[in-house]
């Protein structure tokens, strides 16, 4: 998981600048990378084999942190690209509503929140792929 982790955070550290520069957020910038810094974070502090391990709560502040700005940078390049009046602000914003409601979901539905972790997190992190390599290829 922790290999995962390091692979995805600097995947995110690695196109902030792209997605950022092609949307026309420098917000954008800044959330791709706080969500690749403290992905890394997470990374290197890992949950305990049995709750309540001594890296625990640094993981947890980490993986909090880094989910809120994934969910929301759908939201924010949402808003820069309809304001520009460019293409491909509809799908940011479902992807930033499903995101975040899973996110919101995660705290009263706990016996599932893996599962809600999992479908907000990917959306987003496909949305970032997909805005990467439209964008950095030309795309709109």
């Amino acid at each position: 998981m922790s290999a995962g982790l390091l692979g995805c955070a600097l995947g995110l550290l690695a196109v902030a600048p792209l997605v950022g520069r092609t949307i026309g957020s420098a917000l954008t910038t800044g959330l791709l990378r706080v969500a690749g810094a403290v992905t890394l974070g997470a990374a290197a502090f890992p949950l305990a084999e049995v709750r309540g391990g001594a890296t625990d709560p640094v993981h947890m502040a980490c993986a909090a942190v880094g989910y809120v700005a994934l969910a929301v940078l759908p939201l924010v390049a949402a808003t820069a690209l309809r304001r520009s009046g460019r293409r491909g602000a509809v799908p940011a914003y479902a992807v930033g509503v499903l995101a975040s409601v899973c996110l919101v979901l995660t705290v009263p539905l706990h016996d599932v929140s893996g599962g809600l972790q999992r479908v907000g997190l990917t959306s987003s992190l496909v949305w970032v792929c997909v805005t990467a390599v439209r964008r950095g290829g030309g795309g709109a």
